[in-house]
C-alpha cells in the first residue's frame, strides 16, 4: 500500500489563469456592453435572436474565465492506496477500481472515464502527473489501445480496402495522400494571407490566397462524402482513418482573420440570412461523413453525442462566414454609387498591423449611428477632419452591401 499523497494545480497555470481570466472577463463584459449599446442604436440591424444568441456565448465564456480562479486553488487529487479522490470546481469523486471505466490519451494529456460521469477527469494540469498516471494505468483499461484494436479488426474485415494487412493500409495511405497535400496547401495560403493582410495588403495575392482557401474545405468535404466510412472529420489519436478537420480548421482561422481585418459590410441582416443556412449544411455534411462513429457515440451518453454534434455546427462557422464574406465581394459585380458625407475623425491604430480608420457621418435613410470605416494609406492621406466626402457602396454579389472605399469629391 502506497502513502498517501495529494496533488495540486502547478504554479504556472496558477499565475496563467490569475493574469489571464480576469482579463478576458473583462473583455467578454465590455463586448456584452458594445453589443446592447450597438442592438440599441440600431446599429448593423441586428435581430432580437442575434443578439440574445451573441450575449449567451459572451457570458457563458465570461462565467468560464472568472469560474477558472477558484477552481485553481480548490482543484486537488488525493490518491490513498486504492482510491483517488478528484476534487473539482464544485464537487469531489471518489474513484476506486469498480469505478472507472478507462483511461485514454488525448494530445498526450491523461483522461480518466467513470462508469457514472459522461465526461472525463482531466490530470494535465497537477502536479505529479507521473505518479497519477502510474496509479491509473495500474487499475484501469486502456480506452484508446482497445478502440484501435477494434479498427484494426474493423478495417480487417472491411474487402472495400483489400483482403490483406499490407494491402489496405496501403490503400488507406493512398486515401490520405490528397488530404495531406491539401493541409499544406491550407497552411501555406493561411500563412500567406494572414502575412499579406498585415503587413503588404496585396489585392492580386490577397485574392488567390482567399479563393484557395474557400475552396481547400469545399473539396475536403466532396473527397470525404465520397470515400465515406474510410475518411472521418476528426479520429482518435493513431487511428489509420485519414481526417479532414485540420485542414478545415486552418482555412477558416485565416479565412475568418483576413475576412475581420477587411473593410466592413454594411448590415448584419443579410449576412445572417446567408451564414444561418450556410453553417447548418456544413455542419450537416459533417455529420453524414462520421454517421458511423455518430452512432458509436450513443453508447457514451447523450452529453458527449450533444456536444460532438453541437461542435459540429460551431466549429466551421469562421470558414462559412469567412467564405460568404469573401465571396460576396469577390464575385460582385454591381457598379459603386458614391454618398455625400462628413468625416468626423481619423485614427491610426498599431498593433500587429496598421489600420487606417476614418468615422464618416451616417449617409442613409435608417443610419443613426456614424460608421467607422478602415481604409488604404493613400485615401487616408487626402481625408481631412470636418471636410466633406464620398462613401462607395457595391450591393454585393450575395446582396450584401459593402464599402469600397472613401473618397474625397
Amino acid at each position: 500500500m502506497s502513502d498517501p499523497a495529494t496533488h495540486r494545480i502547478t504554479t504556472p497555470m496558477k499565475w496563467y489563469v490569475l493574469l489571464a481570466c480576469p482579463a478576458l472577463a473583462a473583455l467578454m463584459a465590455w463586448a456584452i456592453r458594445e453589443a446592447v449599446a450597438n442592438y440599441l442604436s440600431g446599429k448593423g440591424n441586428l435581430p432580437l435572436w442575434g443578439l440574445v444568441s451573441i450575449l449567451a456565448v459572451l457570458g457563458g465564456l465570461g462565467l468560464v474565465f472568472l469560474a477558472a480562479i477558484p477552481w485553481a486553488f480548490r482543484a486537488r487529487v488525493h490518491l490513498d492506496g486504492e482510491t483517488l479522490r478528484f476534487r473539482g470546481l464544485f464537487r469531489s469523486h471518489r474513484v476506486t477500481r469498480d469505478s472507472m471505466e478507462g483511461y485514454r490519451f488525448i494530445q498526450g494529456k491523461l483522461h480518466l472515464y467513470l462508469k457514472h460521469r459522461q465526461m472525463p477527469l482531466d490530470f494535465s494540469c497537477f502536479h505529479g502527473r507521473s505518479e497519477i498516471e502510474a496509479w491509473v494505468r495500474r487499475r484501469a483499461r486502456d480506452l484508446g489501445e482497445e478502440e484501435l484494436q477494434n479498427e484494426a479488426r474493423t478495417i480487417q474485415g472491411d474487402p472495400r480496402l483489400g483482403f490483406t494487412g499490407e494491402s489496405q493500409r496501403a490503400r488507406l495511405k493512398s486515401l490520405g495522400r490528397p488530404i495531406r497535400l491539401a493541409e499544406r496547401l491550407a497552411w501555406v495560403a493561411g500563412l500567406g494571407a494572414g502575412i499579406n493582410v498585415l503587413f503588404f495588403k496585396e489585392p492580386f495575392f490577397a485574392l488567390g490566397s482567399a479563393c484557395l482557401l474557400i475552396a481547400i474545405p469545399l473539396f475536403l468535404n466532396l473527397y470525404a462524402l465520397s470515400h465515406r466510412g474510410h475518411v472521418r472529420v476528426d479520429h482518435r489519436e493513431g487511428s489509420l482513418y485519414p481526417q479532414i478537420f485540420s485542414a478545415s480548421l486552418v482555412c477558416g482561422a485565416a479565412l475568418g482573420l483576413i475576412s475581420l481585418l477587411d473593410r466592413d459590410i454594411l448590415s448584419l441582416q443579410p449576412f445572417l440570412l446567408w451564414f444561418v443556412p450556410a453553417l447548418l449544411v456544413q455542419g450537416l455534411v459533417w455529420i453524414l461523413i462520421d454517421l458511423e462513429s455518430i452512432r458509436e457515440l450513443r453508447r457514451k451518453g447523450f452529453f458527449v453525442l450533444g456536444i460532438t454534434l453541437v461542435s459540429y455546427f460551431l466549429l466551421p462557422s469562421l470558414w462559412v462566414g469567412g467564405s460568404i464574406y469573401q465571396i460576396n465581394r469577390i464575385s460582385d459585380s454591381s457598379p459603386v454609387s458614391w454618398h455625400p458625407t462628413t468625416v468626423l475623425e481619423k485614427q491610426t491604430t498599431r498593433g500587429k498591423t496598421v489600420r487606417h480608420l476614418v468615422k464618416v457621418k451616417a449617409w442613409a435613410k435608417g443610419m443613426e449611428d456614424p460608421l467607422e470605416i478602415s481604409v488604404s494609406r493613400g485615401e487616408y492621406a487626402r481625408l481631412a477632419v470636418e471636410e466633406e466626402a464620398e462613401v462607395g457602396v457595391r450591393q454585393g454579389a450575395l446582396g450584401i452591401p459593402w464599402v469600397t472605399g472613401v473618397r474625397r469629391p
